[in-house]
């Protein structure tokens, strides 16, 4: 992988995207006292970007390097138009590392300042690939895919399930796999509430294209 390749030989990129469940690869590839890891996972916006920027400017040093590690999907709209002025012009001795779905959710601005730096594939168990291709294959009835889901009650196996519907996304049409990819995304923000309402999330999901 790219970024472990870099990492390697020393030559570090100031910003790379993972594609795929990343974070903790990347909090184990970083590690003290080189790195200092930065993880940023709930909803974000501008006010964190920017104690984000406050607090590297502060900390980072060429003995102790700052990562920070933010999921892309957690961004929010004001939040990645501050990042992007950041890592145009990226505080020294400080490197983001972005991870999720793909790249393409982010604004072509903010995509092209990061370099490709490999690709970690969502785990995924058999039963949950199983009541993907069952969803799927309830195109256009929402109360069938409702009963599809009635087993999964929780945050974990809400999670897997997710997991297990975007790799079937990746086989779609572009415009399609897009819609898929964007309200499967969503539901991730959802799923990331303190209390999130997994009824909601469902009822949400079995509306997908």
């Amino acid at each position: 992988m790219l970024l472990e390749d870099h990492l390697k030989q020393k030559t570090l990129a100031h910003a790379y995207f993972i594609t795929g469940d990343a974070k903790t690869y990347i909090e184990k590839l970083f590690s003290a006292p080189l790195f200092d890891i930065l993880s940023y996972h709930e909803r974000m916006g501008i006010d964190e970007v920017r104690n984000i920027l406050y607090r590297v400017s502060l900390a980072s040093t060429q003995e102790k390097r700052q990562v920070v590690v933010l999921h892309a999907g957690m961004v929010g709209r004001e939040a990645k138009s501050a990042l992007l002025k950041i890592i145009e012009e990226p505080p020294p001795y400080t490197h983001f590392i972005l991870y999720g779905v793909s790249k393409k959710m982010l604004p072509q601005a903010l995509a092209s300042r990061l370099l490709d730096g490999g690709h970690i594939p969502y785990e995924e168990r058999e039963e949950y690939g199983e009541k993907a291709d069952m969803f799927l294959s309830a195109d256009g009835d929402p109360k069938k895919r409702e009963m599809i889901l009635q087993d999964v009650a929780d945050t974990e196996s809400l999670t897997l399930f997710l997991s297990a519907l975007e790799q079937r996304a990746q086989g779609k049409h572009v415009s399609e796999r897009m819609v898929m990819l964007e309200r499967i995304q969503t539901a991730r923000v959802f799923l990331s509430h303190p209390i999130p309402m997994i009824a909601s999330i469902k009822d949400y999901l079995s509306l997908l294209v």
